[in-house]
């Protein structure tokens, strides 16, 4: 099997991961605090983080979001800043937020086929005043458009914003230190990059970041705010500890260039970056007179698993103008190799006919 879904879920866990989840179900209990200590520390020192205790360990990426959102210190009034390129992990929890605490929602949209954001678009809506919160995504997982965070924190730090960022698309994938953004909140999945396995995530919260309910989380001990999951825990500091050292993200930037470059031979329509531009790893395409679906089904006959669909980000197909079928995603890993890409244009190529 070739699987190209990476962007959804890392497979296969490297072995290393698999016995660090296996022995923590088989260790006993006496253990279990001295195991969070090393995995969140582990896992603290791979992202950069100096402090562990400024990351709180969640179920989910999507659960950091819900977290991170739900603690800022938003009043009637206040304004949230984010874009159209947003999972709907961190596009329902700000929707959430401006129901329940009366604040304004306003979305920065995209360029042509996902090109990046307009920083001028950013500029003015913060010069406009009342910006709480910029929560915005790193890389869209539609496009793999890597939007312009590092303008972006500058932006907000000029104008008394607070800034949280959804690093589900880039961690593990692209090893900048997370303090080395400047954001407040910085939330991120353990299956994906990362290779840990699923039901882990995580939410770094900056010294001195004003919130309202998430410090009392971020305690000493592994069991301060509910039961951790110690065995994601583990297997997601393996993942961390299996990527060091392998430039894994330098393979997956040729995987991507070799596959954009092979699909625009088929006559693909390819969504986000230019060719040549920096992206996350991952590609999304459209064929004229074949769905998404129709390839995605005929591929997975031939043992080639990719993504179909509006991959949970509706906003950003009706901007792309793909909201009816979505697109065909493609997403590589640290696994996947040259050869596969190679199989996959070829048997793109039989299957357009």
């Amino acid at each position: 099997m070739i699987y190209l879904n990476h962007a959804a879920t890392s497979w296969p866990k490297p072995a290393g991961v698999q016995r660090a989840v296996s022995s923590v179900l088989g260790g006993t209990p006496d253990a279990w605090p001295d195991r969070f200590e090393a995995g969140r520390a582990s896992i603290a020192a791979h992202f950069g983080i100096a402090q562990p205790e400024r990351l709180l360990i969640t179920p989910s990426c999507t659960a950091a979001l819900d977290i991170a959102v739900a603690s800022v210190p938003l009043r009637s009034g206040d304004r949230v800043l984010t874009t159209s390129f947003e999972h709907d992990a961190l596009d329902r929890a700000v929707q959430l937020a401006a129901r329940r605490r009366a604040v304004t929602l306003q979305r920065i949209a995209p360029g042509p086929l996902g090109a990046l954001l307009d920083p001028d678009a950013y500029a003015s809506a913060l010069a406009a005043g009342g910006v709480r919160l910029v929560a915005m995504t790193m890389a869209s997982n539609v496009t793999g458009a890597l939007l312009p965070v590092e303008l972006v924190v500058r932006l907000a730090r000029e104008h008394g914003a607070l800034v949280l960022l959804d690093g589900a698309q880039l961690a593990g994938a692209h090893p900048t230190p997370v303090p080395d953004l400047g954001a407040d909140l910085w939330a991120f999945a353990g299956h994906k990059g990362p290779q840990g396995p699923q039901g882990v995530g995580g939410l770094y919260v900056a010294p001195e970041v004003p919130l309202e309910s998430a410090p009392p989380l971020l305690g000493p001990g592994f069991c301060d705010a509910g039961s951790v999951n110690l065995p994601g825990l583990a297997g997601l500091a393996a993942g961390l500890s299996w990527l060091e050292g392998r430039d894994a993200h330098v393979h997956r930037a040729s995987l991507i260039a070799q596959l954009v470059a092979g699909l625009r031979d088929l006559g693909a329509v390819i969504y986000g970056p230019p060719e040549g531009a920096a992206r996350a790893p991952l590609v999304s395409v459209g064929f004229a007179g074949s769905t998404p679906d129709e390839v995605a089904l005929e591929l997975r006959r031939r043992q080639i698993l990719v993504a179909p669909g509006r991959h949970c980000a509706p906003r950003a197909h009706r901007a792309l103008g793909t909201h009816d079928s979505g697109t065909l995603r493609l997403s590589v890993g640290p696994q996947t190799t040259s050869a596969e890409i190679d199989e996959v244009l070829r048997t793109l190529r039989v299957v357009l006919g």
